[in-house]
């Protein structure tokens, strides 16, 4: 008579602030100490900010490190703070995001300068936290929420929040004013191109369906095998 074995190969979970979660929080600590450097530093924020001028004059890094240059302490604390929540439960959920952090900079400050060209000078991480926001909202769609299990219903959620942050970076898009408060200086618009863009690469990051980078450790795996008896 054949009999069907399931084995199952459980693999230890990091414990709360271990060495793994720890790993996954250095590019996000790298660039708030760097965006924090150059906050700093008055020289180092007109060489690194976006400025269309500079970048037509062949300075291109600009396109990348004007995510990382601030208007104001307060702007950099709104910003980074945003950054650092997202990056925490990015590391709750064992999803690898330091390579979005980059990338996104890039997307964020070429969707600036191919589709805002009003604007001259662009700074700041609200970009880059919306393609966080967007692929970890897809991420808690796919498999749950943070850190629970929940109803397929309830899953809704989270797209609709996507959708709805959305509809926020496109008011403001048409507009050029914000939906809700900011912190930026008076004079210092909104520039909500920005935040379409990272919203729209985040969800390519998270689309269903779509290998994402995350930790195996933690999970249990299983197995059917066949005995005879």
């Amino acid at each position: 008579m054949t009999t069907a074995l399931l084995q199952c190969e459980a693999r230890p979970a990091p414990a709360v602030g271990g060495r793994p979660r720890l790993m996954r929080m250095v590019v996000p600590a790298a660039a708030l100490a760097a965006a924090v450097a150059v906050q700093a530093w008055p020289a180092a924020l007109d060489a690194l900010q976006y400025s269309r001028s500079a970048v037509a004059a062949g300075q291109l890094w600009r396109v990348w490190t004007g995510s990382f240059v601030h208007f104001s302490w307060l702007h950099l604390a709104a910003d980074g703070g945003a950054l650092a929540a997202l990056c925490c439960v990015a590391a709750w959920r064992r999803v690898r995001v330091g390579w979005l952090i980059g990338l996104s900079a890039a997307v964020v400050g070429a969707a600036v300068h191919l589709g805002a060209g009003d604007i001259d000078v662009y700074r700041g991480l609200s970009g880059v936290n919306c393609a966080l926001l967007a692929m970890l909202l897809l991420d808690g769609a796919a498999t749950g929420g943070v850190g629970i299990r929940m109803l397929s219903a309830r899953r809704a959620l989270w797209p609709a929040l996507l959708a709805l942050m959305f509809v926020r970076a496109a008011f403001e898009t048409a507009t050029g004013r914000p939906l809700l408060p900011t912190s930026l200086s008076d004079g210092v618009a909104v520039v909500g191109i920005a935040h379409l863009a990272g919203l729209a690469l985040g969800c390519a990051a998270g689309m269903p369906g779509r290998p994402r980078p995350r930790s195996n450790v933690g999970q249990t795996r299983c197995h059917v095998g066949a005995s005879d008896a």
